[in-house]
């Protein structure tokens, strides 16, 4: 997997910024990997390529949901690439 700084150098993109341009609004995104599916960016470590995420508790409480009493498990990480790949695609 080809790091963001570098996929940034050969397309002429800006894909960390729009990570943190993301990051900067606060807005959440779904995320297929947690128990909620929804998912913000807390902070991005470019040195590593990873970005620290936090799963959120969903919104709606309605008793027919799927995620109805689910509960968020907390901050994971994952490659910025992936969280690029899941919020703009």
């Amino acid at each position: 997997m080809i790091s963001l700084a570098i996929q940034d150098e050969i397309d002429g993109s800006s894909k960390v910024q729009d990570l943190l341009d993301y990051m900067a609004t606060g807005q959440s995104f779904n995320y297929n990997g947690g128990q909620t599916c929804l998912a913000r960016i807390v902070d991005y470590k470019p040195e590593t390529g990873m970005v620290d995420l936090v799963e959120l508790p969903r919104p709606t409480q309605n008793p027919r949901s799927p995620f109805y009493g689910k509960q968020p498990r907390g901050p994971f990480k994952m490659p910025a690439q992936l969280c690029w790949n899941a919020i703009f695609f």
